[in-house]
């Protein structure tokens, strides 16, 4: 074993000292805003944020930039996709991610501002509301060819809010156009798109809702991962746990998804430590617990690109998606901007009307009090 029976209670301590200060997930994603990179931030002062709103939905056009596969101008974009996410996300962001993934940055061309961020990647291994509705659960390789996650989706804000901007990419996220993308630049043929709302049953609704018939409910999602410990703690007990490891680190440095694994290490070593502890193992594993149902249940939603036979041939019993004669052409990248508009225009009249249009840049480095859950 790595660790005295010693050394387990004070990782025990700590843990337990960092997440029984939290009383919800919003307190958490709140106490993961002190690390964000802020200062070395280009672009806090949101000259590329939208900002004209005296703009009605009815005059704006888009311009997406793929930056994973653009050649002019890659890396102004690739730092600029970086920085807006920082400043206006609400959920924890990395910026280097191994794997699949294909990121768009959305631009109104009349302002030349930014309205949101996407980036798509390779789904989660397992989901419960997926395999409810596909009926079984399908193997990984298949899985990948066929299967597309949303990661981050979000628009700037007040753009969000005044505009229904959660929808507007929500909405391109469905469209041929990122799926052709995708496909190109992976050789996949996607027939699914998954994604989560980012709070459970703190919201009663999310950006995904009454966006049918392209986007659908599919269930709750279930998990019991523990939220990440951030900050100056997480790099303490990496070092604490190195010296106890002969200084070798438990995670390669190199490994995908290190600071999970790592984590995971350091509950398995305490637990194993503290053994033949058992009242001191129970009360550390009450603390997991809790860190546990800190995380809520999200709801989960999906897309079939305007396909009939999504479902089979996911599943391996078909091979070749056959569009849905009725609604495929509604998938077209147009078609979703134009059903987004005929929602936003009346949105947006409704909040000059009723004086509730908000004109204020929101960022996480403004000096004004925002919402944590947008």
């Amino acid at each position: 074993m790595i660790l005295s029976p010693d050394d387990a209670r004070y990782v025990a301590k700590k843990f337990k000292e960092y997440y029984l200060k939290f009383e919800s997930i919003s307190d958490y994603q709140l106490e993961c805003l002190k690390y964000r990179n802020f200062e070395n931030s280009l672009f806090s002062d949101n000259d590329y944020v939208f900002d004209n709103f005296d703009m009605s939905p009815e005059d704006m056009n888009f311009k997406i930039h793929s930056i994973d596969t653009m050649e002019q101008g890659k890396e102004k974009y690739h730092l600029l996709f970086s920085n807006l996410l920082e400043l206006t996300g609400s959920n924890q962001i990395e910026r280097s991610i191994p794997g699949r993934k294909l990121r768009w940055l959305i631009e109104e061309t009349n302002t030349g501002k930014y309205v949101g961020m996407i980036r798509m990647g390779s789904p989660t291994t397992y989901s419960k509301p997926r395999n409810d509705l596909l009926g079984e659960v399908v193997d990984l390789k298949n899985l990948n060819h066929r299967m597309v996650m949303g990661f981050n989706i979000v628009p700037t804000q007040p753009f969000g809010y005044n505009y229904l901007g959660g929808k507007l990419l929500s909405l391109l996220c469905c469209s041929h156009e990122m799926k052709r993308q995708f496909d190109e630049k992976y050789d996949t043929d996607l027939a699914f798109f998954e994604t989560t709302s980012l709070y459970g049953s703190s919201k009663s609704s999310s950006q995904y809702d009454g966006l049918k018939p392209y986007i659908k409910y599919i269930g709750l999602s279930v998990s019991d991962l523990v939220p990440l410990i951030q900050g100056e703690l997480y790099d303490e007990l990496c070092d604490y746990f190195k010296v106890r490891n002969h200084n070798k680190h438990l995670v390669p440095l190199t490994a995908s998804s290190r600071k999970r694994k790592m984590q995971t290490k350091w509950v398995s070593e305490v637990k194993k430590s503290l053994k033949e502890f058992p009242d001191e193992k129970e009360d550390f594993m009450k603390t997991i617990d809790y860190a546990k149902n800190l995380t809520e249940r999200k709801r989960t939603f999906s897309c079939n690109y305007g396909f009939m036979n999504s479902k089979e041939v996911i599943t391996g019993k078909e091979d070749k998606l056959i569009p849905n004669p009725e609604n495929y052409h509604k998938f077209e990248l147009n078609n979703l901007i134009e059903y987004w508009r005929k929602k936003a225009t009346k949105r947006y009249e409704k909040l000059k009307k009723e004086g509730r249009l908000r004109t204020e840049i929101e960022t996480w480095t403004s000096q004004k009090s925002i919402d944590m859950i947008r």
